[in-house]
């Protein structure tokens, strides 16, 4: 494993472990807002694509900075494609969760792309610095 991939897997776990805390205690007190099974399955979905993404950016071979962005800007790319086909899918099997699909899909898309640039631009500007 990559000297790169060890502190963000930490940092992915803690933030999932915190979305994770903040949903479940949400729904004792929120069941209308929180009680919705789709949260979880989208949850996974977005933690699984940000390591996977994350591991692609971070690979040996994509020292060069020319690599790195064709490597980031390309997985960018087919990760956002798979979300709207999933956002799909998951919107024709869901019809009565449609909205709440949506919402938490968003929040999570929220959380996550703030979260993987902020984590790379950190990793890089530290690099960048030695």
């Amino acid at each position: 494993m990559n000297t790169g991939l060890r502190p963000f897997l930490f940092k992915l776990f803690l933030l999932t472990i915190g979305i994770s805390f903040i949903l479940v205690a949400g729904e004792y007190t929120r069941p209308d807002l929180f009680g919705t099974f789709v949260k979880w399955p989208i949850l996974g979905l977005f933690v699984l694509a940000t390591w996977i993404q994350h591991y692609f950016i971070m690979h040996p071979d994509n020292q060069r900075p020319a690599t790195m962005v064709r490597v980031f800007m390309a997985s960018s790319a087919i990760k956002l494609m798979a979300y709207i086909i999933l956002i799909v899918l998951f919107i024709l099997f869901y019809r009565t969760h449609a909205r709440k699909v949506i919402i938490w899909f968003l929040v999570f898309y929220s959380i996550f792309t703030v979260f993987e640039n902020a984590v790379l631009f950190k990793h890089f500007r530290s690099s960048k610095k030695d």
